[in-house]
């Protein structure tokens, strides 16, 4: 997911990633499961610079539960105003 076409394109990347996470959000109550069936995230970032704002915009949405996680920094992802992408991978339990 990333923040394109919503009102964070071409913010920083916590806006971005706060959008991000809103998606998320809202794609897990659609599904009927939380954010503590977030499993495992890999977020791809365009600069390693605002990765403490980034951490505290994930702190507040993971609230508690921690998913295993990478962070790769990348050259550039498909347009100049997205600067993360996140893939979310959920556990649905049944």
């Amino acid at each position: 997911m990333t923040a394109f076409g919503t009102p964070a394109q071409g913010k920083d990347i916590a806006k971005q990633a706060e959008a991000i996470f809103e998606q998320v959000k809202r794609v897990t109550q659609a599904e009927g499961i939380a954010m503590h069936d977030l499993i495992k995230v890999t977020i791809f970032v365009t600069s390693m610079d605002e990765v403490g704002a980034l951490r505290e915009v994930l702190s507040k949405h993971y609230d508690g539960a921690y998913p295993a996680s990478s962070l790769v920094r990348v050259a550039g992802l498909f347009s100049p105003e997205v600067n993360i992408e996140v893939k979310a991978v959920f556990a649905i339990p049944g």
